[in-house]
């Protein structure tokens, strides 16, 4: 006689798949929220930010290590929304690469 389950197998797998898609999804949130400030940070560091930024710690490593859109803002220096998108989606793309190169064992040092 075949033993069955005393619990709800389906039910169970679908919990874990829907808890795997919201850890993807805060995962995916917060590597766009890294692109982004990465794209100011860079963009600041290009126009010298650290030195008139407000935060002593952009001062003193002589680069923006702060929010980057926050520097970016005291320059009063600004790109268009099309332009800030297509570098953000490249930065992204950089990212997840590098996770996929890491998850994969891959060495990156090209």
């Amino acid at each position: 006689m075949a033993k069955t389950a005393a619990w709800d197998d389906a039910f169970l797998k679908q919990c874990e798949e829907s808890d795997r898609n919201e850890a993807l999804d805060a995962l995916s949130d917060a590597d766009w929220r890294q692109a982004r400030r990465q794209l100011f940070q860079e963009l600041s560091d290009t126009f010298a930010g650290f030195v008139t930024c407000p935060s002593a710690k952009c001062r003193r490593a002589r680069r923006c290590v702060g929010d980057g859109p926050a520097c970016c803002a005291q320059l009063r220096i600004g790109i268009p929304a099309d332009v800030e998108r297509t570098l953000c989606d490249e930065i992204y793309r950089e990212l997840q690469e590098a996770r996929r190169d890491a998850e994969r064992g891959v060495d990156t040092l090209r």
